[in-house]
């Protein structure tokens, strides 16, 4: 191998791109730039040694070349991305392949920001239009960012431009609406691809999937057949997703059957996917079956197996099967706790997390502490939760959403409200599940005005109630003995946020609409 001579960290001076000895080689004839070839070999180091080599060549400013470099700087094992940037910018006229190359090497390596920023010096800087490669990458930024506003400008040019039937962008359009949330935008640009090919029925499905219309995306799944598109194990990953959540067995059963039938090839993933289905679906059996047919398992396979064990409530051998994992990751130690924990059996929840405490399998992390906190409160063991909450803060542990809503329950169920309400106040901005879990918390505790409040304010931040927040609302009714009002957001619920009725709704109606009559009566 060529000998290559160090260089310090920072970009090298170029030199003149003509040759000494007035030879002209083409660039792929260099032997410096085979060293380019394998990606898999190069680290950030050798890849400024060539740098070097390729200015003393005077092959930097040659585009071939230099696109070889930015490849190997972009996407080596361990990309070096703000280099790649800077031996880009000394480029005078990249190519479009380079401007491309750089906006998907930021979006794959979680910079989308940069991503999107470098699109946009693309529409100003360069004499380049994006053409079919660069819009996906782009897309794809755009859906990490959920930044529904700047991708809508941005399918505005593709519906402008030559690009508006092209395959590719219009699926990465479909991901793009889905991620952001709005699945019926997403189906209007999928019935709009004139030919569609699998990864299209796969996106539109897997969203409708995600987005809980798994009706929706059993349907479409037929229509894939009517069309004579043949399902992959990326289709049937999406679609056992949908019957799962539907908790259909018997088509679980057929789709199983359908795969073994269509010849797809039964990998991992999908193994898994099938394994989880049958898993929601509650047939512990079909789940231990396949399990035990699974030539290949992973950590997701073995915790799987695990939650079916504790969801059919046979924890003797749900601990067994634990102790027997190979692998005892933090996912497996969820599952054992969250397990025991969402099955009445609070106490052996507190035992495994101290368990976990005491191993050096993982350590905790928030699912694990959401898990045990409602262990806690189903306990009333308030000092066990207040040693979580001083956990939490010793280890900087970041609080979401939901392990925020899990300390205020639990310090409202452990009577503790002002607790609650001073981890409410350290939220600088609370989701539904932060602004119910407090709702409840002071309505339990008959501060059912505060509660309603409370309900003000959330409406005033423009966070959308769901079915527990009116719950709790009309639970807060009832104890203020708000008849009126009650029925005032009884409506409100119907009419305005198009929720429906269900079993909990009805209850603290009733119970909103029950209570004051039986108090007046006693009053009187």
């Amino acid at each position: 191998m060529m000998a290559l001579t160090s260089i310090p960290v920072g970009i090298p001076v170029g030199a003149n791109p003509s040759s000494g000895n007035g030879r002209h080689l083409l660039p792929a004839n260099y032997p410096i730039l085979s060293l380019l070839d394998d990606v898999s070999t190069l680290d950030s180091i050798r890849l400024k040694q060539i740098h070097a080599r390729m200015l003393r060549l005077g092959l930097f400013f040659q585009p071939y070349a230099s696109s070889r470099l930015i490849t190997a700087c972009s996407l080596s094992p361990s990309p070096n991305l703000h280099y790649a940037l800077q031996v880009f910018n000394q480029i005078p006229q990249p190519s479009l392949y380079m401007w491309n190359i750089l906006i998907r090497s930021h979006v794959a390596n979680s910079r989308p920001d940069l991503s999107l920023q470098l699109f946009s010096r693309l529409l100003t800087d360069s004499p380049h239009f994006p053409d079919n490669f660069t819009y996906p990458f782009a897309f794809k930024a755009a859906a990490e960012l959920e930044m529904l506003r700047e991708g809508s400008a941005l399918h505005g040019q593709v519906v402008k431009g030559p690009f508006n039937s092209d395959v590719f962008i219009l699926n990465s359009l479909v991901h793009f609406y889905a991620t952001c949330g709005d699945v019926d935008l997403a189906l209007r640009v999928f019935d709009f691809i004139p030919q569609r090919d699998v990864v299209s029925w796969n996106c539109m499905i897997a969203a409708l999937a995600r987005a809980d219309r798994c009706d929706d995306a059993l349907e479409l799944f037929r229509m894939m057949q009517n069309g004579n598109i043949s399902p992959d194990d990326i289709t049937m990953v999406a679609v056992l997703s949908a019957c799962g959540k539907k908790g259909d067995l018997e088509l679980g059963r057929w789709l199983h059957s359908f795969i073994k039938r269509s010849g797809i090839s039964e990998c991992l993933i999908l193994n898994n996917a099938i394994l989880d289905m049958y898993t929601k679906c509650e047939s512990s059996a079909d789940a231990r079956l396949l399990f035990d047919g699974m030539t290949e398992k992973d950590s997701i396979s073995w915790t799987t197996m695990l939650f079916v064990y504790c969801k059919s409530r046979d924890f003797d051998a749900a601990r067994h099967f634990f102790d027997t994992m190979p692998v005892r990751d933090i996912a497996a130690w969820n599952a054992l706790i969250s397990g025991y924990e969402q099955n009445g059996r609070p106490k052996d929840a507190l035992a495994a997390f101290a368990e976990l405490q005491n191993s050096s399998d993982a350590e905790p992390d928030q699912v694990t502490l959401v898990a045990t906190l409602s262990a806690c409160s189903q306990l009333c063991a308030i000092e066990s939760g207040k040693w979580i909450h001083s956990f939490i803060e010793k280890r900087n542990l970041k609080l979401n959403h939901r392990l925020t809503a899990s300390l205020i329950d639990m310090y409202s169920k452990c009577g503790d409200v002002g607790n609650a309400l001073q981890v409410f106040r350290t939220v600088k901005q609370g989701d539904v599940f932060v602004w119910s879990s407090m709702i409840a918390g002071l309505a339990m505790h008959g501060r059912g005005k505060e509660a309603l409040e409370f309900f003000k304010q959330m409406q005033k931040a423009n966070v959308k109630p769901n079915h527990v927040t009116f719950t709790n609302v009309l639970c807060a009714c009832s104890h203020a003995g708000l008849v009126e009002v009650g029925r005032m957001y009884f409506t409100q619920m119907l009419t305005v946020y198009g929720l429906s009725l269900n079993l909990s709704i009805m209850g603290a109606w009733w119970t909103s609409l029950a209570v004051p009559v039986v108090c007046k009566r006693r009053r009187s």
